[in-house]
């Protein structure tokens, strides 16, 4: 099997055609010397004057034979050059071809891998928001259900024995619900005093804790907000809640930043 593929591949160096040239030129070459052989060999062939019409013979035939086959053979050279520079072209269109939709697939990789991390990053920052959200409202709801001694004056326990208002949230629950006692005027008085003070007290940290939630909010609406436009059921549900808070401690405390607050949380849920 090697030995017939190098035997096709010698005889394929030469086209056909001109192979068969080259036997045709030995074939009237032979023919030649056989017809100077019986035209002149009885008038001497091997003087010089027969030598000399033999060679002006053989050079006035064989030249033009052999120009013809010499510029068959540059035509060959240059037909197979043609292909050549036509296969080297071609290639090196497929080439272009190849490479340009490698750039369009590797700048689509790209854009798919930078939008899925960027996705990823978003997904980590809502994740993140969320968290430090539902650490704050409980850090929140644990400070109005606790015990605080900045609600010691609030109260009488000897007018009241039934009633211990020694958190926020039963302050607001009483103001909520108007209970009937007269300490409860006095509330917001004491309350305001308070949140006037420079001491830091228990409003303080009320109102501390519900704008930063906020602030942890508003930067949640804008991670989690809907092509549309709107907000999510989430981020609507958080400053609803948020809200409720607001208005809550309203009832006891009502100075400008919890008024500004509140403001603030009513625009998002309006305009987003």
């Amino acid at each position: 099997m090697n030995q017939e593929t190098k035997v096709e591949g010698k005889s394929s160096f030469l086209p056909r055609p001109l192979i068969r040239g080259g036997f045709a030129v030995i074939v009237i070459t032979v023919f030649i010397l056989g017809f100077y052989f019986i035209s002149f060999g009885s008038s001497g062939i091997f003087s010089q004057e027969s030598f000399a019409q033999f060679g002006d013979y053989v050079g006035g035939t064989l030249n033009p034979i052999l120009s013809f086959a010499t510029i068959g053979l540059l035509v060959w050279s240059i037909r197979i050059q043609l292909k050549e520079l036509r296969a080297s072209t071609e290639a090196l269109e497929n080439s272009k071809i190849e490479l340009q939709l490698t750039r369009i697939e590797a700048e689509k990789s790209a854009s798919a891998l930078a939008a899925q991390v960027a996705m990823s990053e978003k997904d980590f920052r809502v994740r993140e928001i969320t968290r430090s959200l539902n650490e704050q409202f409980k850090v929140y709801e644990t400070l109005i259900n606790s015990p605080s001694t900045d609600l010691d004056t609030y109260v009488d326990q000897s007018q009241n024995p039934w009633v211990e208002y020694k958190t926020v949230s039963s302050l607001i629950d009483g103001m909520r619900f108007g209970f009937p006692f007269p300490e409860f005027m006095q509330f917001k008085v004491i309350a305001k005093q308070q949140l006037d003070s420079e001491i830091e007290t228990i409003w303080h940290q009320s109102i501390n804790n519900l704008e930063f939630i906020f602030h942890l909010l508003d930067e949640y609406t804008v991670e989690s907000m809907l092509p549309e436009g709107r907000l999510t059921r989430v981020s609507e549900t958080y400053l609803l809640r948020l809200l409720g808070h607001i208005k809550s401690l309203q009832t006891i405390v009502n100075n400008d930043r919890l008024s500004k607050l509140d403001k603030k949380v009513k625009h998002l849920l309006r305009e987003k």
